[in-house]
C-alpha cells in the first residue's frame, strides 16, 4: 500500500524527463536509495536490487540524461497549494545548506564554514553551497500539525572574490579598479 502511494506521488515527475527509460531508471534508483542503509550512493541503490553489472546507464541518468530537476518540485507545489487555499499568508523559509565534498576538483566546491563546528572557533570545510526552499503548511488545515515541505533546492556557489589589482593589457586597464582602504 505504501509503495503504491509512493508511485502515485512520483508519477507527476514524468513530465520532467525527456524519455520514459530515464524516468524509470531514476525511480528505481530513488527506490533503492530509500531501501538502503548507511551512505546513500547510487552504487548502494543498485546493490539493493543486485544490479551492479549494469551500473553505467543508471549513472548516466544523473549526469547525461536530458531532464529538468526544477520540474520535480512542481508536483509538490501543486499538492501544497491544496492546503494553502484558505490560508491568509504563505510562509516560505530559505536555508543556506552546505553539502560537504572531499574533492576540490568539482567546479562548484568552495571553502565553507562548518555548521557543526563550535561557534567560538569556526572550522572550514570543502563543500557545495545550496539554497533550500521550504513551504510551511498552516496547522489548521486538514488537522495537520506544522508541516514543512521542500519546494526547491538550487546550487548557489558563492561569488568569486574580485581581484585586488586591475588587469592591464598593453598599458590599458581592462578590469575594475578597486581603491585601497586605509
Amino acid at each position: 500500500m505504501l509503495l503504491i502511494t509512493w508511485f502515485a506521488m512520483v508519477a507527476r515527475w514524468r513530465s520532467a524527463f525527456a524519455q520514459d527509460r530515464s524516468f524509470y531508471r531514476f525511480l528505481w534508483t530513488l527506490l533503492g536509495l530509500m531501501a538502503t542503509q548507511g551512505r546513500g550512493t547510487v552504487t548502494g541503490a543498485l546493490a539493493c536490487f543486485g544490479w551492479l553489472n549494469r551500473w553505467s546507464a543508471d549513472y548516466k541518468v544523473f549526469s547525461k540524461s536530458d531532464w529538468e530537476p526544477e520540474r520535480l518540485f512542481r508536483g509538490v507545489i501543486e499538492e501544497g497549494a491544496f492546503y494553502l487555499k484558505d490560508a491568509k499568508r504563505i510562509v516560505i523559509s530559505l536555508d543556506d545548506t552546505g553539502i560537504p565534498k572531499t574533492s576540490r576538483k568539482i567546479r562548484q566546491v568552495s571553502i565553507l564554514r562548518d555548521p557543526m563546528g563550535p561557534k567560538y572557533n569556526p572550522n572550514l570545510i570543502h563543500g557545495m553551497r545550496c539554497l533550500h526552499a521550504i513551504l510551511h503548511i498552516p496547522p489548521q488545515s486538514e488537522g495537520l500539525g506544522v508541516t514543512g515541505v521542500s519546494v526547491g533546492f538550487e546550487l548557489a556557489p558563492p561569488p568569486k572574490k574580485p581581484k585586488k589589482r586591475p588587469r592591464t593589457r598593453n598599458g590599458k586597464i581592462t578590469g575594475p579598479v578597486r581603491k585601497p582602504t586605509a
